[in-house]
């Protein structure tokens, strides 16, 4: 049932607003108050526009082919909001350590990253190697989002390979040995320490520098994310 009660969305309001502030949750706050609009009455866009649209009378009725085209772009719609987010049962390895799938899926918070992440440029012109800290270009909570997004990762590889300088027609190359402990595991390897990610394109399936886990989760009362390495980060996506 719409209403217009100003208690009650100035309170929902308020609460989601607070949840952005104290807590790091991305857009789900403000699609939540988006979503809030869904309990005004309908005209509230045009009373706050100061619209005055005439009124449309149809006597006409509506063909059914007209009829058939709707239903089909809302079956799609549903179809899409439906298995979108199933579609992480389709690739191998699971969604908390690709994360892959993790864009609009139905998990949220749970599980929890301690990353470790080495970034070594290469320039084939001259042989030299240089070792790339990601504090040097990037902020403590983007070094944490690109923790758990592998194609973040690669970007940044690309990124790196383009901006950096070179000394010869050959283009720089880019290696990544970042070690993930996913929900208490042992650190491991996520991305092939032997593939030039500034060489590798855009995939919607899962990429081949992609390592898979195999580690089961450590007994109760043992955590083995608690050892100490350099460069680390946590995130709870």
């Amino acid at each position: 049932m719409a209403t217009d009660a100003p208690d009650g969305i100035c309170a929902a309001v308020t609460f989601h607003l607070l949840n952005a502030w104290i807590f790091d949750l991305d857009i789900f706050p403000w699609l939540a108050i988006a979503a809030t609009t869904l309990f005004l009455s309908p005209s509230w866009p045009r009373r706050i526009l100061r619209l005055h649209l005439p009124a449309v009378e149809r006597n006409e009725p509506v063909s059914q082919r007209k009829q058939t085209l709707v239903l089909s772009l809302a079956a799609i719609y549903v179809a899409f909001q439906i298995l979108v987010p199933l579609r992480n049962f389709i690739h191998r390895g699971g969604i908390e350590w690709s994360c892959m799938e993790h864009r609009f899926s139905w998990q949220m918070m749970l599980h929890r990253h301690t990353i470790t992440t080495y970034l070594y440029v290469t320039d084939p012109n001259i042989g030299q190697d240089v070792q790339m800290e990601p504090e040097m270009c990037l902020s403590r909570k983007q070094i944490s989002r690109m923790g758990w997004r592998p194609d973040m990762v690669r970007q940044f590889a690309h990124y790196l390979a383009q901006r950096l300088p070179q000394y010869g027609s050959q283009p720089l190359q880019v290696e990544v040995r970042m070690s993930v402990s996913i929900n208490g595991r042992k650190p491991a390897l996520i991305f092939d320490p032997n593939v030039n990610l500034a060489a590798e394109p855009r995939t919607l399936k899962p990429p081949r520098w992609l390592r898979e886990i195999h580690d089961p989760l450590p007994p109760p009362g043992q955590d083995y994310s608690g050892e100490p390495y350099a460069h680390g980060s946590e995130s709870e996506p």
